[in-house]
């Protein structure tokens, strides 16, 4: 899908293609806030890890949050899954396991954090983006609505763009379905997709 050169080095995404049309529809889209639905292993969290990608190598010298609810779920999830799929695609230049730090070639760095911390431990990111998978939305709750208003008024963040994408499993109309429905525009992006 994308091949980008970054201080002389290839970073091949072109092996990635979406699988079906609402992952082609996911990626197409110009919204700054993304959610992907579905059941467990529905193909929810490899498109969003792309797209992930995409918004970091758009965005030099910025930082990208992956965030899960706890730090296991972190680890053993998104963060072994990022970590393969960013050697494949030869993208990132170094991994600080101690710390959670994933630094891309172009100088931004993708931040593994667990939904636990607190709003002060997040306040200090200066955040491009966010990825979330699978939240425990009535537990995090509070956290998620910080991280939204981050973007929405970034301090002195000069981004080429802000996007968050976030993956759930369908829980019916709790409150993240309500904030993504109740903003989305029918037949357009707008800011909610």
């Amino acid at each position: 899908m994308r091949k980008m050169k970054s201080d002389e080095v290839i970073v091949d995404f072109s092996y990635y293609m979406p699988i079906n049309k609402k992952q082609e529809e996911f990626h197409k889209s110009n919204a700054m806030h993304k959610l992907l639905i579905g059941a467990y292993r529905s193909g929810k969290t490899y498109p969003a890890i792309h797209e992930a990608f995409f918004v970091c190598y758009d965005n030099s010298n910025h930082e990208f949050l992956v965030a899960r609810n706890t730090w296991d779920s972190l680890t053993e999830n998104i963060e072994k899954d990022m970590l393969r799929i960013s050697e494949r695609a030869n993208a990132h230049k170094k991994w600080d396991k101690s710390k959670h730090d994933l630094y891309l070639h172009n100088g931004t760095v993708i931040r593994f954090r667990p939904l636990t911390m607190t709003r002060a431990q997040f306040k200090g990111m200066n955040l491009c983006g966010f990825l979330i998978d699978d939240p425990d939305v009535d537990k995090y709750k509070e956290v998620i609505s910080f991280l939204y208003t981050r973007l929405t008024n970034p301090p002195n963040i000069k981004a080429n763009y802000f996007e968050t994408i976030i993956c759930a499993n369908y829980e019916g109309h709790n409150w993240l379905w309500q904030q993504y429905m109740r903003r989305r525009p029918e037949g357009g992006d707008g800011m909610f997709a």
